[in-house]
């Protein structure tokens, strides 16, 4: 076992198979792709990486007692992301966003991570094979994937503090398959966090502007045989190297367009509209109280309204 320290986490004991999957090369590579696409081009606090995020849902699977199995699936459950995360999705148009996953399984079995498994005796089966509630539950529910990108985001966009974040893992647990809170208050809190996250970060016009931007850029590359979708198994900035050295004038202008962006100190306009359609997925955490569970819209009244007023205009 050995000490890991995360930023919004501490300090947690880690078992050696974790830390030579988190030194190999496939995951080390995670430290050069950012969660939100080209967001972090205009904006330095747009800038968690697919690794941090990574790291610290393995560390909540770890602490909701995942066994090593289920923390080596949430350790690499976003492992395959592409170059500029979603954005090979804006390019493809696929709605599902979900390009990484159609490639999980191809880029493990090409990578270090079967070997290391080995050994520590453990089957990559076994990682293929887990159905990790906590990984793995679908919209209303929490889990551990939408837990951390939310307090890992607003935490570097310094909208919450360390002492909000332990506030939050302190009333943080599982119940019948279901990661509950035993709060209604923090529930409430993250409830509201979270569509902070999804309206003011995801939806935030300039962020929909350079991801947009970004998909336009690197949709022309691949059209003009600059780039190609292998291409993307590189790293955000190593990418845009092969882009820059292109010497194409178009597209070079069009992203130092983009990059000037953050030090300029006159107002972008942006557009009313964008190709990029992102949906305000709807949440409801599970609160126990008193041994008996109940949905957050059953109890909180504000919690139902926010609900109500978000499904009638998506």
């Amino acid at each position: 076992m050995k000490g890991f320290m995360d930023t919004l986490y501490g300090t947690d004991e880690m078992e050696q198979v974790i830390i030579d999957i988190i030194n190999s090369n496939v995951f080390q590579r995670l430290k050069y792709v950012h969660q939100g696409g080209a967001g972090f081009l205009v904006n330095e606090r747009w800038n968690v990486t697919r690794y941090d995020h990574s790291i610290g849902t393995m560390i909540l699977a770890k602490r909701l007692g995942g066994n090593i199995q289920e923390q080596i699936a949430s350790l690499l459950h976003d492992v395959s992301h592409t170059a500029f995360s979603h954005v090979i999705d804006y390019i493809l148009k696929n709605r599902d966003e979900n390009y990484h996953d159609t490639n999980w399984r191809k880029v493990i079995d090409n990578s270090e991570i079967p070997l290391i498994l080995r050994q520590h005796e453990i089957k990559i089966e076994e990682i293929y094979d887990v159905n990790y509630f906590a990984l793995e539950a679908d919209l209303p529910s929490l889990s551990i994937d939408r837990i951390d990108y939310t307090l890992r985001d607003m935490f570097h966009q310094e909208e919450i503090t360390r002492e909000d974040i332990n506030n939050f893992l302190s009333s943080l647990s599982t119940d019948n398959e279901q990661i509950c809170l035993n709060s209604t208050k923090v529930a409430e809190w993250f409830f509201k966090l979270y569509y902070k996250e999804v309206i003011g970060y995801f939806k935030n016009p300039l962020n929909l502007y350079v991801n947009e931007t970004m998909t336009e850029i690197l949709q022309t590359s691949l059209e003009k045989d600059i780039i190609t979708i292998e291409d993307f198994q590189l790293t955000d900035d190593q990418l845009l190297n092969i882009v820059r050295n292109s010497e194409d004038d178009n597209i070079i202008s069009k992203l130092d367009e983009l990059i000037s962006m953050k030090n300029s100190t006159t107002q972008t306009k942006l557009p009313n509209d964008y190709s990029i359609k992102v949906k305000t997925r709807i949440i409801d955490p599970i609160v126990l109280i008193e041994n008996k569970s109940y949905k957050l819209t059953e109890i909180s009244e504000e919690a139902k309204k926010i609900n109500n007023q978000i499904t009638q205009t998506n």
